[in-house]
């Protein structure tokens, strides 16, 4: 696995952590906010296109 993976997986994981105190001790709405944009990221690594397509792979 490679550093910069890991460290998308701990951002979204801190963001939504984050987030969820934010959400309990200060203002919902911020917290809900950051709450938000850590699923939004979570799933935008997981469903952005690869660039390792076999044509890459034969240069």
């Amino acid at each position: 696995m490679k550093a910069s993976s890991v460290l998308k997986i701990l951002a979204v994981i801190a963001l939504l952590f984050i987030g969820n105190r934010i959400f309990n001790h200060v203002d919902a709405w911020i917290g809900i906010a950051l709450m938000v944009i850590g699923v939004i990221l979570a799933l935008y690594f997981i469903f952005k296109p690869s660039n390792n397509t076999e044509e890459n792979e034969k240069d």
